[in-house]
C-alpha cells in the first residue's frame, strides 16, 4: 500500500497443528521478533503488520491474528522477506519484485499480492496474484451524448474509447 501504516505479511500454517512462534523472526526487509504465544492456528494464519490497530480496524480482524508492529518498511522495489525459526534455521523466504512478471497493480496502486494457494511454491512470480480490491472501489458512471463525425480509416468506419491509465471499464447502451 502506499500508505506506509496499512503494510502487513500474512504467514500461512499448512499443517495440522497450531505452530508456536516464540523466538521465530522476520529478519530481512522487515523485522520482527514473535513472542511467548504468539501462533499460528492449523491452517490458520496470522498477520504481521507495521500498525496493527490499523490493520485490525480495516479488515475486522481478532487482536490473537494481528501481531506486530515491526520494524522497517516493505520496499516497493522489491526485496526478500524471511523467516527463520528461533535456532536461526530458514524457514521460508519470499524475494518479490515490483517489475514484471511480478503483479504490476501491487506496486504502489493500491493492492496487496497474495499466494494464489498455500501450496503452490513462492519464489515463482506465477504463484502469485494482485488482491482483488473490485469490492473497495465504487463504479462512477459518465453519460455523454454528442454527435460524432466517424473516422474513415481504410475500408469502415471507426470509433474508438481509449483509457489514459490502467482500470475497467463496462461501456453499456452504446448507439450510433
Amino acid at each position: 500500500s502506499e500508505h506506509e501504516g496499512e503494510e502487513f505479511i500474512e504467514l500461512y500454517n499448512r499443517g495440522n497443528k497450531n505452530l508456536k512462534l516464540k523466538g521465530y523472526q522476520l529478519n530481512s526487509g522487515i523485522r520482527y521478533l514473535f513472542k511467548n504465544g504468539d501462533k499460528i492456528p492449523a491452517h490458520g494464519y496470522v498477520v504481521v503488520a507495521r500498525n496493527p490497530s490499523i490493520i485490525r480496524d480495516r479488515y475486522g480482524l481478532n487482536e490473537s491474528l494481528v501481531l506486530g508492529p515491526y520494524q522497517g518498511n516493505l520496499s516497493h522495489a522489491g526485496e526478500t522477506i524471511r523467516l527463520v525459526n528461533a535456532a536461526g534455521l530458514l524457514i521460508d523466504q519470499v524475494k518479490y519484485s515490483d517489475g514484471s512478471p511480478w503483479p504490476e497493480f501491487a506496486d504502489g496502486w493500491g493492492s496487496s499480492i497474495e499466494l494464489i494457494h498455500p501450496n503452490l511454491d513462492n519464489r515463482h512470480p506465477a504463484s502469485w496474484q494482485e488482491s482483488n480490491l473490485s469490492s473497495k472501489t465504487a463504479w462512477q458512471e459518465i453519460r455523454y451524448t454528442k454527435s460524432l463525425k466517424m473516422a474513415y480509416i481504410g475500408n469502415s468506419y471507426s470509433f474508438q474509447l481509449l483509457l489514459l491509465n490502467s482500470g475497467s471499464c463496462l461501456i453499456d447502451e452504446f448507439r450510433i
